[in-house]
This record gives C-alpha cells, structure tokens and sequence, in this order.
C-alpha cells in the first residue's frame, strides 16, 4: 500500500521571480512614462504594470504602485538595489522582488469559481421578479404605444342605472347613505 507524498515545503508559499519587481509609494504625480524610461535605464523590460483605481472617487489616478518585470536577473538586481529608498518627488520609494504574475495559473480556464456556485437568496429571486416584472410592463406599454397608432373602433358600454334623490333631498346636499341602488320588486305593488 503506497501512500501519498507530502506537498514539498514551498506549495503554499507564492513563488518568487527574481526578475520581476515591486515598486511602491509612488507620489500621484509621477506619470507612467517617466517611470517606464526611468526603469528602461536599468535594463530591457518584459513586462510593465502601471496600475490605476478602476472605480471609486479615484477612478484613473494611480494607485501608487507598479509591477515591473526585467529581461533578466541581473538587471532587476541593480534597479532593487539602487532605486530602493531614493527619493521621487519627496517620496522614498519603496522596491521590494515582487511574487510571480501568476494570473493565469491560478484559475483554471472554465472552471467555476466558488462565487459562480454561491446559491441564489431569497433577496436576489426577489430582485430578479421586480426586475421581470418591470421588463413585462415595458413590453406592454411599448405594444400598446404600437396599437394606439392603428385605428380603434368604438365600443359601446352598458350604462349603470342610478336613483335620483327624492323631492324631499333635492334641496339637500346628497351624502352617501341616500343613495339607494335601483330595485324592481319595490315599484308596482306587486
């Protein structure tokens, strides 16, 4: 019977690109390009994330940080070590090796996420019936907007037959009570 090995000591430990770095407390000021000719200074780039706020009250201002990732090891090397604790703009910056752009290695394509298999609550089933409720009403309105426009012919609607006060109340202001509905079986004596 053959057990199982162990996951090695590293599996839960992100792992680290030596080529590829952190840079932080980015004044807001300073522009992508500046940073990107700044860091080509040091060596071939592969890859350059200047990140922005996507929403929010600081929707496209930087986020005052940015991943760089250089051709090679060597290069990263010297930019870690000599942009590390420099000042840009009154701000120190602050470079750290960054952990490996793993993105596409962390959710296998087309495989659901725990958010996609999160049940549906009573509060979304309710939102979900106003939100078809509405749509019914505005493909009601739009069909009947559509057959105003085509002639109409006029029907004719049975009349209600009401009482008219007695002699004694015309002079009266009418309220509620005195009016009595019609019914045949008073008249005629029968």
């Amino acid at each position: 019977e053959r057990l199982p090995l162990p996951p090695p000591d590293d599996y839960n430990t992100p792992r680290v690109d030596e080529r590829r770095l952190w840079i932080g407390n980015l004044d807001t000021r300073i522009t992508e390009f500046s940073l990107l000719k700044l860091l080509q200074s040091y060596g071939e780039l592969e890859k350059f994330d200047f990140l922005y706020h996507k929403n929010g009250p600081d929707k496209g201002k930087p986020r005052g940080y940015c991943f760089v990732t250089f051709n090679n090891k060597k290069d990263a090397e010297k930019a870690l070590k000599c942009l590390d604790g420099k000042s840009a703009m009154g701000r120190r910056l602050a470079v750290k090796p960054a952990h490996a752009d793993t993105k596409d290695d962390v959710l296998p394509k087309n495989k659901p996420t725990a958010l996609s298999k999160t049940p549906v609550t009573a509060k979304d089933a309710s939102i979900n019936r106003k939100i078809q409720t509405i749509e019914a009403k505005l493909k009601q309105m739009e069909h009947e907007a559509t057959s105003s426009q085509e002639p109409k012919t006029l029907t004719t609607q049975p009349h209600r037959l009401t009482t008219l006060p007695h002699k004694h109340h015309a002079t009266q202001p009418q309220r509620p009570h005195d009016r009595r509905p019609y019914d045949r079986t008073h008249k005629c004596g029968r």
